[in-house]
Formats: structure tokens, C-alpha cells, sequence
């Protein structure tokens, strides 16, 4: 898991370059969007849609969801069937 709002600095292609080899090995990854103090994430959405494309999710979650979160990541689950899941549930 990155906790990270994704504004990292330095070099980006390094970073994606890694976040794939990480990947490649096995690890399971999501970024965890930093949120701002009204609950907006705020975010590289180049970067993170970087990310998506490697199968890397990109999520803004509060601290009430966040066990729920990792406990769907943990166990392999669809983790945009969880964000739309969450959504509709308001």
C-alpha cells in the first residue's frame, strides 16, 4: 500500500518503473489518496491513472473505511466493485 497524495516530486517514470516491478513480483499495491481537511483527495491524476493502468487502484478513503478497504484488498476482492458499493451506500 502507497499513502501518498502522489505529488512525490523527482522522477516520476522512476517511480511508475518501480511501482511495475512491484507489481510484476507479486505484490499487491493501492495508493491511498491523501485527503484534505474538508475530505477532498487531492492527487496526481497523472500519476494515478499511471497506476490504473498497471492494475494499481487509486483510493480516498476515510478512517472508517479504511479497515473495510484493506480487508477487501487483503482478501483479492474487486476493489472498484467496493468503491461503487461504497458510493451507493452513501
Amino acid at each position: 500500500m502507497l499513502l501518498s497524495d502522489l505529488f512525490e516530486g523527482g522522477d516520476k517514470a522512476g517511480k511508475v518503473k518501480k511501482a511495475q516491478a512491484m507489481v510484476d513480483s507479486g505484490v499487491t499495491m493501492i495508493a491511498l489518496l491523501a485527503l484534505s481537511d474538508n475530505g477532498a483527495p487531492g492527487y496526481d491524476h497523472e500519476l494515478a491513472a499511471k497506476l490504473q493502468a498497471m492494475g494499481i487502484p487509486s483510493f480516498a478513503c476515510t478512517p472508517d473505511l479504511f479497515p473495510e478497504l484493506m480487508a477487501a484488498a487483503i482478501k483479492g476482492d474487486d476493489l472498484q466493485a467496493f468503491a461503487s458499493r461504497v458510493r451507493a451506500d452513501g
